[in-house]
């Protein structure tokens, strides 16, 4: 208490403006310290994610190609404009592929061409990102509807992340 009254009398009220200074350095300082700390590179390093046709999957694909990472974009539909965007916007290392999760041909395929065109350090990680979602009432969904949700958000997890 008495360094904040002696802080108050000599910086009056610009003690404010030095209080924030200091915090802006404390945060500068944390976030170098965790970078140079932190996985700032990929280059060497592969990651699967699926569900990159759009949302989360698709800016994180984005985002680990920019951090030099090798990206298996999985996408359901790989013609329309989600999967378009990545390999026009990414760099050689976006590859993008057919990979609808509630098929066991499509992880197999998915499985082979990683496993062919995987850099040197190898498969980093996988981003179980597929998902969907059922936004009505209970009573207005069906059990199949569930069970279409159970097979892409569980199942189709466990679908991709025991072969890889």
């Amino acid at each position: 208490m008495t360094a904040l009254l002696i802080t108050y009398y000599f910086l009056g009220e610009h003690i404010y403006t030095y209080f924030g200074l200091v915090i802006c350095f404390v945060l500068w300082a944390k976030m170098i310290f965790h970078a140079e700390n932190g996985l700032s590179d990929g280059f060497g390093r592969a990651v699967l994610i699926t569900g990159c046709d759009s949302g989360f999957g698709h800016h994180l694909a984005k985002k680990l190609d920019r951090m030099g990472f090798t990206v298996f974009a999985g996408c359901l539909c790989p013609e329309g404009p989600g999967a378009q965007s990545l390999v026009e916007e990414g760099s050689d290392r976006m590859k993008v592929l057919q990979l609808d999760v509630t098929k066991d041909e499509d992880v197999s395929l998915a499985k082979d061409f990683v496993q062919a065109n995987l850099p040197e350090k190898g498969l980093y990680a996988v981003v179980n990102n597929a998902g969907i979602s059922d936004w009505g009432e209970t009573e207005w969904s069906t059990a199949k509807d569930f069970q279409k949700m159970a097979d892409i958000n569980l199942f189709g997890a466990i679908r991709v992340t025991i072969p890889f």
